[in-house]
């Protein structure tokens, strides 16, 4: 018999382990570094460049009262528009967990050709 664990070697799913994207071209207009993703749990947003970086979900639900419809509204940030986003400085590590299922945009404050690093888990 066969015994294995989530996210083991001997595990196949949508659930298994983290999985990396890396970009190494974030400029200073935003660009979708995630589509909506509902399986997943956490998200890790590492810049290991020289310039800072923003990341933002690219749509933003508002508080809608119970009983009523809530309708999506487009983020659309900029270095002037920076509500909505969370900054990344040079070196750090961002994660978020929970309800991180939706699309997230990156940009940064400063020439292109910028890496990104981002780790995903469904666990």
């Amino acid at each position: 018999m066969l015994i294995s664990g989530v996210g083991s070697s001997g595990s196949v799913s949508s659930t298994s382990g983290g999985k990396v994207l890396a970009f190494n071209a974030i400029s200073t207009v935003p660009q979708t570094v995630l589509n909506i993703g509902a399986e997943r749990v956490t998200i890790s947003f590492h810049n290991p460049g020289t310039q800072t970086l923003y990341v933002a979900p690219l749509i933003v639900v508002p508080y809608v009262a119970p009983g009523t419809s809530a309708q999506g509204v487009a983020l659309v940030p900029s270095l002037v528009a920076l509500g909505g986003c969370y900054q990344l400085v040079p070196g750090g590590l961002l994660t978020f967990s929970g309800e991180c299922q939706m699309g997230w945009q990156a940009f940064a404050a400063q020439n292109a050709n910028n890496p990104l690093t981002v780790m995903v888990s469904h666990i």
